[in-house]
């Protein structure tokens, strides 16, 4: 399976228009087999525009880093992607984060790394993900978070608005915990190590290859299943 790019972009573009404002900038990173790619950017049609045209055979994923940074990374690569490495300092990190717009339980089913979830899998996790979201909005009146299909597993997203701080990092922390003792099970478990501020997750419409792309084991376009409310 190969990324159709005329029908990820307009969920790429719709994402980036949510993400994107001129009082930040978002940092997007482009993973591969090669050297990775990361860009900085406030206009939502070039994000988009470079996301897709880059959504390859090639990468091996593309991400954004959901805690927005200050537009002075613009100066490492104003809305553009430019080839990184670890002595070239182009990455953001998590000082760099300006605040916390969301909270994100990431949901993926168990299985050997680097390889794709199967279909049963996928569904298992993408199943256990509407359970969660039900179960913490009946139980403890959470409103109802976006829903995205992240090609392997999913990804509960909760608006919120918390300052970069040691006591946010260890709140999101605790939440993650929490959320794991309560829903894991011998299928499907939360990623407990997603709460630091720099943390990037896949962008919406864009494709996941996890191995090689086999019947039992395919690549496939992640998408927003339902969108939220703000927590």
């Amino acid at each position: 399976m190969s990324a159709d790019l005329s029908s990820s972009y307009k969920t790429v573009w719709e994402h980036a228009q949510r993400v994107c404002a001129p009082t930040h900038a978002i940092a997007v990173r482009l993973l591969s087999h090669r050297p990775a790619m990361e860009g900085f950017y406030t206009d939502p049609r070039r994000m988009a525009d470079d996301v897709t045209n880059n959504d390859h055979d090639g990468m091996t994923g593309c991400y954004w880093m959901a805690g927005p940074v200050s537009l002075d990374l613009l100066a490492r690569a104003d809305n553009k992607m430019l080839v990184t490495s670890k002595d070239s300092r182009l990455s953001a990190v998590d000082t760099d984060v300006l605040f916390r717009p969301s909270i994100t339980l990431d949901i993926d089913p168990i299985r050997k790394a680097g390889i794709s979830s199967t279909d049963s899998e996928h569904e298992r996790a993408i199943l256990k993900a509407y359970d969660i979201a039900t179960t913490l909005s009946e139980w403890y009146q959470w409103p109802g978070p976006t829903i995205i299909d992240s090609g392997n597993g999913a990804h509960l997203r909760w608006d919120v608005r918390l300052e970069n701080t040691p006591d946010s990092t260890a709140l999101v922390k605790a939440v993650l915990h929490k959320a794991a003792s309560m829903f894991d099970d011998d299928y499907v478990q939360i990623d407990k190590q997603v709460f630091n501020p720099s943390r990037i997750f896949r962008i919406p419409g864009t494709v996941a290859r996890k191995g090689e792309n086999l019947p039992s084991r395919p690549w496939r376009v992640s998408r927003v299943l339902v969108q939220g409310e703000a927590l």
